[in-house]
Parts: structure tokens; C-alpha cells; sequence
């Protein structure tokens, strides 16, 4: 911790020096294990029809269908760090807390770090490296980490979300003269058909208790472009569309968490 109290002129100073990894000892470790997975599957068929007409060049319309899945699991150790704290004596035959980041392989992190804000950054702060975390705590929570059988299931970050999307489109495609200037573009629309299925769950008091919703969506999504090629030097265009962008699954995730003690309470949107 250091006092970066802003003082006289803005000059601000560190009451330790941060370049020296002798003066930072362990303050805390956690793992947090996220597995995640997305499968999608998609087929489509597209045909173009030609119209022979000198206005009217073609027809395109297809379908689509589109399933998406994806869940996501998260582990923690945060509410075991004494099985952690044990762990780590028994295998290096120390205390967690005689740890001084010295001990970490420490490296130094980008020139600018901390450099918003800050007239020079701190260029030669340095942080625990990688080789040292390993050499010290492990690797994941496998056997031989320090987090083995500590990690804990965090009902608050799971969610299982499919999406099914069906969908029709068809587009007429022109090119020709009106009053002697050339006229080209395309009209069309899209129709999307949703079912969504969101799982996840609901927390109350640190209780988690299963949920599940189904939605379904239809929309419409039409469009047309238009180009007038008034001269050699000047062409003209107007188009007008409605679009749709989905939400991430992160976003539509349902999960529910309540604290009644103090009234608040998360969620996500589905």
C-alpha cells in the first residue's frame, strides 16, 4: 500500500521505493477457474432467379437457420483461502506470508504504466512473474497446486443460453433509366424468427435455486438502396434500412442474485 497523496504544486511522492521488490510482501492469491464453451451450426440455401427485364435484373432469396449454445462454469478459491494458506506450508515448508514478491521472479511492467494521471508513470514497477507464480503456487488446481480441492462453485456466474434463429430474406435487384439517368439499387427484407433458452440461477441470501425462461422474438428487417448516376461526375444514393444487433450472452444472462438483509439485488436481462 503507498500514500500517493497529492501534495504543494501537484507534486505527489511514494513513501516506499516501488522499484524495489524486497519492499512488497504477499498481501493475497486467488484462482479463479472459468470454463466456457460456445458451439454454433448454421446451413443455408440461397437461390438468385433471373427476371429478363431490361428494368428488373433478378431475384435473391434464401433461408438460414442458426443455433447457437454456449454455458459457462466459474470456480473460485476465495472461500477457501485457509486450505489454500495450509496447501502452501506443506509444500514449501514456509508461511504465505513470508512471501516477498522478490521471491516471484518479479518483472517490470510497461514503461507507462500508471502514466495517466501521473507525469512520468511508474516505468519500473514491478509485479510477479509468471515463472514465479508456477514455481511457487502451481499450475490451475491440478495436483500439486496450492489450490487443489479448494476451488468452489460461484452459483452467481453460471448460465446455459441457446439460441435458435430461423430466417427468410429476399431481395429484387434493378438497373436501368428513368427520364434518361441511370437508376440501379435493391429492395428486400429479412424476417427473423428467435427462440431463446436461458438457464441459470437464483440467488437468495446465498442460496441458489434453479432457473429457466423461454423467449421468442419475430422481426422485421427491411431495405432499400438506391443509386442515380445523374452525370459522369455526380451520382446520387439514398438508402434506408432496419437493422438488428443481438446482445452478448453475458448480457442475457438471467442469473439472479438477492440480498434481503440490505435490500440490493444483480441481474442480467434475457
Amino acid at each position: 500500500t503507498y500514500d500517493l497523496t497529492v501534495g504543494n504544486g501537484g507534486a505527489y511522492s511514494l513513501s516506499d521505493d516501488v522499484t524495489d521488490p524486497g519492499t512488497q510482501a504477499f498481501s493475497w492469491v486467488n484462482f479463479i477457474g472459468l470454463n466456457q464453451v460456445q458451439d454454433e451450426f448454421r446451413t443455408q440455401i440461397d437461390i438468385t432467379y433471373d427476371l429478363e427485364n431490361d428494368f428488373f435484373q433478378d431475384v435473391e432469396f434464401g433461408v438460414k437457420y442458426r443455433r447457437v449454445s454456449q454455458d459457462r462454469i466459474q470456480t473460485t478459491t476465495a472461500t477457501s483461502f485457509n486450505q489454500v494458506f495450509a496447501n502452501f506450508g506443506e509444500q514449501n515448508g514456509s508461511s504465505l506470508w513470508a512471501l516477498s514478491l522478490a521471491d516471484l521472479n518479479p518483472v517490470s511492467v510497461a514503461d507507462n504504466f500508471l502514466g495517466v494521471g501521473f507525469e512520468e508513470g511508474i516505468g519500473n514497477f514491478q509485479i510477479p512473474g509468471p515463472n514465479g507464480i508456477s514455481d511457487f503456487f502451481g499450475e490451475g488446481n491440478e495436483a500439486g497446486s496450492v489450490f487443489e480441492g479448494t476451488n468452489t462453485v460461484r452459483q452467481d456466474d453460471y448460465f446455459d443460453i441457446k439460441e435458435d434463429v430461423w430466417a427468410g430474406y429476399g431481395q429484387v435487384n434493378f438497373n436501368g433509366e428513368i427520364g434518361g439517368i441511370g437508376v440501379r439499387g435493391n429492395v428486400g427484407t429479412r424476417i427473423t424468427h428467435l427462440k431463446r433458452t436461458s438457464n441459470a440461477n437464483t440467488i437468495r441470501d446465498g442460496v441458489a435455486e434453479p432457473f429457466s425462461q423461454v423467449d421468442t422474438q419475430t422481426d422485421v428487417l427491411p431495405s432499400f438502396n438506391v443509386a442515380f448516376d445523374v452525370s459522369e461526375e455526380l451520382v446520387l444514393r439514398f438508402s434506408a434500412a432496419r437493422a438488428l444487433a443481438r446482445p452478448t450472452f453475458r448480457q442475457l444472462s438471467p442469473t439472479l442474485s438477492v440480498i434481503e438483509e440490505t435490500r440490493t439485488g444483480t441481474a442480467g436481462n434475457p
